[in-house]
């Protein structure tokens, strides 16, 4: 199920250092789940869009590549707390990028 995508600001104590912008694929396990995801859609975009400041605020900086491994790690937890049987989050796109 594809996510819309999702953009939060990397920021520091003092200011806005850029954007991390991600696009989701969610897979579900069966098509029971299929419609779980579908309905619980808003409250996975939550999820997203939580997982993705924190992880904007403590690992990212718009000067450097994003670490894809840990933030799908992130996401997975996020979203798999929303939804558990949650089969796996595919990070589609992502990009850091400067103010």
């Amino acid at each position: 199920v594809p996510m819309q995508a999702l953009s939060v600001p990397i920021v520091a104590p003092d200011r806005i250092y850029g954007v991390l912008r991600f696009q989701l694929v969610l897979a579900a396990r069966d098509g029971t789940t299929l419609g779980a995801l579908r309905s619980r859609m808003p409250e996975l975009r939550a999820a997203g869009i939580a997982a993705g400041l924190e992880f904007a605020r403590l690992e990212v900086s718009g000067l450097r590549p994003v670490d894809a491994v840990k933030f799908s790690r992130e996401l997975q937890a996020a979203l798999s707390g929303v939804e558990p049987m949650l089969a796996r989050v595919l990070i589609v796109e992502l990009a850091a990028e400067p103010a």
